[in-house]
């Protein structure tokens, strides 16, 4: 196998890897942002309630304030944020573990070398959860900018997509085909 061709593997391996571990802080975030927001917010439905009640305030509010907090609870209930943040933060460790040991290896790789790095990143990409394609693309355009690449090689996005990529994936088809960002040489 010729070097370049092994560096160019190893390239590969590690611009996936970290587009993988930036995917996953991304949805971590998300995920922990969104349980402490529900957590404000039925926090402060609760008290509201509880403040209404001693107020002796028509009991339309409290009811109403009640009910919120219980639509709160099942959207929590429903969403699953803890088990987002710990989920996505277990995949991001993961894929930060296999970039360390990369890393470290040499730049020409063996056969034996690519296929175990190859085979690591892909039984944690067995047990992430369906991917977000657009928010995939930021990642991936995030890593291009930081391995210093040329901006050719980035997805264009509408803001829309940009802005609601953690929620739900906006025009996935518009998506042009990801470049494959090459090594350098």
């Amino acid at each position: 196998m010729s070097d370049h061709f092994q560096w160019t593997r190893k390239h590969e391996l590690l611009f996936g890897i970290r587009r993988s571990i930036r995917y996953h802080a991304r949805r971590r975030r998300f995920f922990d942002r969104l349980k402490r927001g529900m957590t404000f917010l039925t926090v402060m439905c609760g008290m509201g309630t509880f403040a209404m009640l001693l107020a002796h305030v028509p009991p339309a509010w409290p009811i109403a304030t009640a009910m919120t907090l219980t639509v709160l609870a099942v959207f929590d209930l429903l969403v699953n944020t803890a088990e987002g943040v710990r989920l996505h933060a277990d995949l991001g460790r993961r894929f930060t573990e296999i970039e360390m040991d990369l890393v470290l290896t040499e730049d020409n790789l063996t056969d034996q070398q690519v296929r175990e790095f190859a085979n690591q990143r892909l039984r944690v990409v067995l047990e992430e959860p369906p991917t977000m394609r657009v928010l995939d693309c930021i990642c991936h355009n995030e890593v291009v900018r930081v391995m210093g690449h040329n901006k050719a090689y980035e997805v264009k996005l509408s803001k829309w997509q940009r802005f609601f990529a953690n929620f739900l994936d906006v025009s996935p088809d518009e998506i042009r085909e990801v470049p494959e960002v090459p090594a350098p040489i």
